[in-house]
């Protein structure tokens, strides 16, 4: 079954073609009937139609914004239909749509959309921090991007989902699915003092909680931000902190089962469980040990 948003697109992009032949054809009319002035009326009139109808909407939907930020919206908006640029750029759930984050070199952004369940830091030229909430932002000079949070509460899983999981390459599976269920299962793979091996199953469920006040949660994005960047790629996103989380579990894992038998390791390891380093960052997290295989 079609996305909604891929059949909403697909109509548009249907109705922006069937406007464009028909003003085609109007202009072919009045070309060959000798009334080519008229062409010069029709652009006149069409991008002052245009234009009027993006300042009214974007004024009914956007009034916090002065005038030259819509005229700087509505001129943004045209050239990201016609050129399919990232001059705009959606954040939503705490994810941005697109390639964004797999581009080596980062396009120019100039219009961020933020959802409500989602805050971004970014940086200016002089590395001074913003923190962004949900709404339309307009930028007269290029931002980075620094992080990208989600602000619902967040969960999956680690370890094996069932014993199927640790089993041999289905008929109907491919090699690449194979291999990645095989790795997801065995993230979670401890050997035992008896010399045993043992799979855990791990729920995660967490939400960074920020305060409310700009100053407090700008300082607390901008922890986790220095936590988690590294030199590989320093725009954080919700997926490092996934990561993050899951090396502190298994770390926390491992350092429990040192030396220990299965018995011993099922009787003192608490279910549920907290990382008290999360809590450091206003991470509230539930960590279940669901089963070991």
């Amino acid at each position: 079954m079609q996305p909604k948003s891929s059949k909403e697109a697909g109509a548009f992009r249907n109705t922006w073609l069937i406007l464009l032949t028909y003003i085609i054809f109007i202009l072919i009319v009045f070309f060959f009937s000798g009334q080519a002035h008229w062409i010069l009326f029709v652009f006149v009139f069409l991008i002052l139609v245009i234009f009027s109808s993006m300042l009214f909407w974007q004024e009914y939907v956007l009034p916090d914004l002065n005038i030259s930020d819509h005229l700087f919206l509505a001129k943004n908006i045209l050239i990201n239909q016609f050129t399919r640029t990232s001059l705009i750029l959606s954040i939503k759930n705490g994810e941005i749509e697109g390639d964004y984050l797999l581009l080596k070199n980062k396009p120019e952004i100039k219009i961020l959309n933020i959802d409500y369940k989602s805050a971004v830091l970014i940086e200016d030229a002089s590395n001074q921090s913003f923190l962004l909430l949900n709404g339309v932002h307009v930028f007269n000079k290029n931002p980075k991007i620094a992080g990208v949070f989600f602000l619902g509460i967040r969960n999956f899983q680690i370890g094996p989902r069932d014993r199927n999981d640790l089993g041999p390459k289905y008929s109907n599976e491919s090699l690449a699915e194979y291999h990645f269920r095989k790795n997801s299962a065995e993230r979670t793979r401890t050997n035992l003092f008896s010399g045993g091996l043992v799979y855990p199953s791990f729920s995660i469920f967490y939400r960074i909680a920020p305060s409310g006040e700009e100053k407090k949660d700008r300082k607390l994005f901008q922890r986790i931000y220095e936590k988690l960047s590294s030199g590989d790629s320093d725009l954080v996103s919700s997926d490092r902190l996934d990561e993050f989380i899951i090396l502190q579990i298994l770390k926390k894992w491992n350092s429990h089962c040192e030396n220990k038998n299965q018995e011993e390791i099922l009787a003192g390891f608490p279910d549920p469980f907290e990382l008290s380093l999360l809590n450091e960052f206003s991470i509230y997290s539930r960590i279940s040990l669901n089963k070991i295989y």
